[in-house]
C-alpha cells in the first residue's frame, strides 16, 4: 500500500486557515485551492479565502500543470505562511483556480508543497523549503520524512530541520 506523508500548511487569514498539503518531490511549486475553484475537488476541501488575509498579495502570474493524475491551473500570489511552528514571510504560491482529474476529488489532501529542485520551479519562484533556507529558519539545512507502517495508522511525518533518531530501528 502507498503511503503519503502530509502536515499542516496555515495562512494567516484573520483566524489560522489549515491546509492539508501532500508533499511531492516531483514538483517545486505550492498550490493552495482557491474559494474561487468550483470544480468538486476544490469543493469538497479547504479553500484559502485570499480576501480574508491582510497579507495576501496577487502577483500577477498564472500557471498550468499537468501531473500523471490530474492538472491544475491557478494565479500566483504571496502570503505568510506557516509549516508547523516555522514562519514563513511573503511565500510565493498558486492558488488552484480549476482542477481536472478524479484524484484531487477523492484525496485526503487539500494542496501540494512541491519539493523538488528550484529550478523547476515556475518563474524561478522559490519553492516553500528553499525560502525556509534562505531565511535561516532551520538549525540545519535537512528534512527527513517517517513513513509509518501500520496500516490505517496516519503517524507519518515530515521532519524539518534534522532527523528524529528515536524513529529509525
Amino acid at each position: 500500500k502507498q503511503k503519503t506523508a502530509y502536515e499542516m500548511l496555515r495562512s494567516l487569514v484573520g483566524s489560522e486557515m489549515c491546509i492539508r498539503d501532500s508533499f511531492d518531490t516531483g514538483s517545486s511549486n505550492t498550490w493552495i485551492p482557491s474559494d474561487a475553484c468550483k470544480a468538486p475537488g476544490c469543493l469538497n476541501h479547504n479553500q484559502f479565502h485570499p480576501q480574508e488575509s491582510k497579507t495576501f498579495k496577487d502577483i500577477g502570474f498564472s500557471l498550468e500543470v499537468q501531473f500523471g493524475t490530474g492538472g491544475l491551473s491557478g494565479q500566483f500570489g504571496q502570503d505568510d505562511v506557516y509549516i508547523g511552528d516555522i514562519k514563513v514571510e511573503e511565500q510565493k504560491f498558486a492558488l488552484i483556480m480549476n482542477e481536472d482529474g478524479d484524484i484531487f476529488a477523492q484525496s485526503k489532501f487539500d494542496g501540494i508543497v512541491g519539493l523538488a529542485f528550484p529550478q523547476m520551479a515556475a518563474y524561478n519562484f522559490d519553492p516553500l523549503i528553499d525560502t525556509i533556507i534562505k531565511k535561516h529558519k532551520l538549525k540545519s539545512n535537512i528534512f527527513s520524512f517517517y513513513y509509518d507502517r501500520t496500516a490505517g495508522d496516519s503517524n507519518s511525518k515530515l521532519i524539518l530541520g534534522g532527523i528524529d533518531n528515536s524513529l529509525i530501528s
